[in-house]
């Protein structure tokens, strides 16, 4: 009966898929752009300024108490060169997708939340990862991009199946064996080949998307550093958002530790940094989804 449930439920998750609608377009042009070796700051802002909704969100943050300003801002140009073009990036990009997945109760509204939280604070893991390990600038954008999109599959399975997924997810906590496993026991796939379905069908690049494929491992010696790098961010935001003070052991797959050669105070460290970035991102949080 569990086989023929498998299969049935992994044929409605294709099809969800493949109904999603398309990010739009300012979001994927505002993505592309900013990874390009030397993104142009016009084009983003032509980008942003075709989408009404996108340029009252980033007006809304950067004019927040969180900047703290002098002057209200009221053109994009200067809020991109405030902002910086990542955190523009990361903010379109977030505006995107939550215009694509909605709660429909206050449950999936504190879980969607709960999301974004972890989203953006594997994001600035990543970040600290790339400084301590010293990764290539290439890779540390695709990192942060993989910080914060590692887990879509995640978000599409709570927002399309919540009753199915909730189970999951209760089986993942009280039981033997991991998320991914149950996963791939109750749809035969993972959140991760179900994120990397959607981030192909939403035209991102592809090396993107196979990051998002791979994020749980099991990793070989010659992975690449910015899977390695999300791997490990992911778990030490799991880590900050239980325990902020860095008291216990973080733990993940061992080609993932042994790239990160971190003593335990170094990691406590990142650890304890990824704390105040969680804090950081309740805030940003806040702004743009209001």
């Amino acid at each position: 009966m569990k086989a023929i449930r498998s299969k049935e439920l992994k044929l409605c998750v294709e099809r969800a898929v493949c109904e999603l609608p398309a990010l739009p377009t300012a979001v994927v042009k505002v993505v592309h752009e900013t990874g390009q070796a030397d993104p142009s700051p016009s084009k983003i802002e032509e980008f942003i300024a075709s989408d009404q909704a996108l340029t009252t969100k980033l007006l809304r943050v950067v004019n927040s108490a969180y900047y703290g300003l002098e002057a209200q801002v009221c053109s994009l140009q200067q809020a991109i060169v405030i902002l910086g073009i990542q955190q523009v990036r990361n903010l379109a990009l977030s505006v995107g997708l939550v215009s694509r997945f909605e709660a429909r109760s206050q449950t999936e509204k504190d879980l969607i939340e709960q999301f974004w939280l972890h989203a953006f604070g594997s994001a600035s893991a990543t970040q600290l990862i790339a400084e301590y390990k010293r990764i290539e600038p290439r890779s540390v954008h695709l990192a942060y991009l993989g910080g914060l999109l590692h887990d879509i599959g995640k978000l599409f399975l709570l927002c399309n199946f919540p009753v199915e997924y909730s189970e999951i997810h209760a089986g993942a906590e009280h039981g033997q064996k991991t998320l991914s496993e149950i996963e791939r026991e109750e749809i035969g796939m993972d959140h991760a080949e179900i994120g990397y379905q959607v981030a192909k069908h939403w035209k991102l690049p592809i090396t993107l998307c196979e990051l998002i494929r791979r994020h749980e491992g099991p990793f070989d010696a010659g992975a690449p550093e910015a899977e390695l790098c999300v791997h490990l961010a992911g778990i030490l935001c799991f880590c900050a958002e239980r325990d902020p003070q860095a008291s216990g052991e973080a733990v993940g797959d061992p080609v993932a530790l042994k790239w990160l050669d971190a003593p335990t105070p170094d990691l406590k460290r990142l650890w304890r940094a990824t704390a105040e970035a969680l804090d950081e991102a309740r805030t940003i949080y806040g702004i743009f989804l209001r």
